[in-house]
């Protein structure tokens, strides 16, 4: 991701407003190396109404345990949201 890898420029931020509507919760480890929080703050920026939660004690990895402890109450809040 640093690098561009297989990315056109914004090509993930461009289509935001397309589904800005849709319920979000970003996750990101602040010490994330493969992709840095940059990148995840521009795309907050691009979706306000997305919430983001930077974990300041994690990397990469869903199985740490900041991540994993995030995507859980995501997954806990989008279950009701149906109800």
């Amino acid at each position: 991701m640093q690098h561009s890898t297989f990315l056109k420029a914004n090509e993930l931020i461009d289509p935001v407003s397309q589904f800005r509507h849709v319920p979000a919760i970003i996750v990101h480890g602040r010490y994330d190396i493969l992709c840095p929080v940059e990148g995840t703050v521009k795309s907050a920026e691009a979706w306000p109404e997305a919430k983001l939660v930077i974990v300041v004690d994690a990397g990469h990895s869903a199985r740490e345990s900041g991540i994993r402890r995030h995507l859980l109450e995501a997954t806990h809040q989008f279950r009701t949201l149906g109800d």
